[in-house]
């Protein structure tokens, strides 16, 4: 009999754990990291809080990721440009960010954004707004005031801003949504366009709001269902480490206990970059007459055939076809955002 309890005692601890989740999580650590889904960590720096100390907690939020092999994407408003760019030591401190792996980027508040506004949009009664910070431009002048934090040679790419007032020019955004969830967290990259120009996509959901929710938990079962295919984002604030700072050090944690060298721990632009306009058979970020030749010439030749192009089979399905015609004439003329 006591034999038996003890069986019976020792399966219902395995059901709990098993009910946990935690087997789970553990074999997902252990896996090869290519098996992995990549992770998007982004930290949002709002208008409102461009002051010595959400500065202060970024650095500390920075030092946390470092100190567990985990990449940031670091998205700034304009707000917060004007703060580093006055001060030598900060733009210092952001080229030491870069160079250890971190991403600068952009972030945008639109004018009805219920916490601040960063005092730039495309809305055509932006001009007459009398919320502060006042009209200081459209979204051809936001991206143009991200370039101040380029680095020598090189421009800002990556933008956190919702797909109603995306500034032109920048080819690579996170997020887009007006009302992210958790939802939100697991997604691929997606292409969109912008004023006639392509911007690749890729989603996260918030970590935690203000003082309020926290979601990371519920982030951490997304992650268990991803494959490597998967890409699991996260976003939050400096204002957000100050008020509890535990959501985020158990998410860094979680991201640490997953992969210890953090090989899945991603930029936005290392997602997005690599990604192709379908249609564009020489790579070159546009679909034109130049790709439509390439196709034809192997039209009607597949995978073993001495003719076979393989960047011209668009689909990839071994053969170069209707299929890949038709997809390339639906996006010729397409090209990526830039200058």
């Amino acid at each position: 009999m006591k034999t038996l309890s003890a069986q019976s005692a020792w399966s219902g601890i395995i059901g709990l754990v098993l009910a946990s989740g935690w087997l789970a999580g553990a074999a997902h650590a252990q896996s090869d990291p290519s098996t992995l889904p990549r992770t998007l960590t982004a930290v949002h720096c709002d208008p409102q809080n461009a002051d010595p100390t959400h500065w202060l907690a970024l650095v500390q939020i920075v030092q946390a990721a470092e100190a567990r092999h985990i990449k940031l994407s670091i998205h700034f408003t304009p707000q917060w440009i004007d703060m580093i760019e006055a001060d030598a030591n900060k733009l210092d401190t952001l080229a030491t960010w870069r160079a250890a792996g971190h991403e600068i980027g952009g972030h945008h508040h639109t004018i009805d954004h219920d916490a601040a506004w960063d005092g730039y949009s495309n809305d055509p009664n932006a001009p007459h707004s009398t919320r502060s910070p006042g009209f200081l431009g459209d979204m051809a002048a936001y991206a143009d005031q991200l370039q101040r934090i380029a680095p020598p040679g090189g421009r800002v790419v990556v933008v956190s801003a919702k797909d109603r007032d995306m500034p032109p020019t920048i080819p690579y955004q996170t997020g887009g949504n007006d009302n992210p969830t958790t939802d939100d967290a697991l997604s691929r990259p997606t292409m969109k366009v912008f004023y006639g120009r392509v911007v690749w996509n890729i989603k996260h959901a918030p970590l935690a709001r203000g003082g309020g929710p926290n979601y990371e938990p519920d982030i951490e079962a997304v992650y268990q269902t991803a494959g490597p295919d998967d890409v699991i984002g996260v976003a939050f604030h400096p204002m957000n480490w100050l008020s509890d700072r535990q959501p985020v050090l158990d998410w860094f944690d979680f991201l640490a206990s997953q992969d210890p060298a953090g090989v899945r721990s991603k930029t936005a632009y290392e997602i997005l970059s690599g990604m192709v306009i379908p249609g564009d058979a020489d790579l070159d970020q546009d679909v034109d007459l130049a790709d439509l030749a390439r196709v034809l010439v192997a039209y009607g030749t597949c995978s073993g055939n001495g003719a076979y192009d393989a960047g011209a089979d668009i689909d990839a399905d071994g053969c170069v076809g209707l299929g890949d015609v038709s997809t390339l004439l639906e996006n010729f003329g397409l090209a990526l955002a830039g200058p």
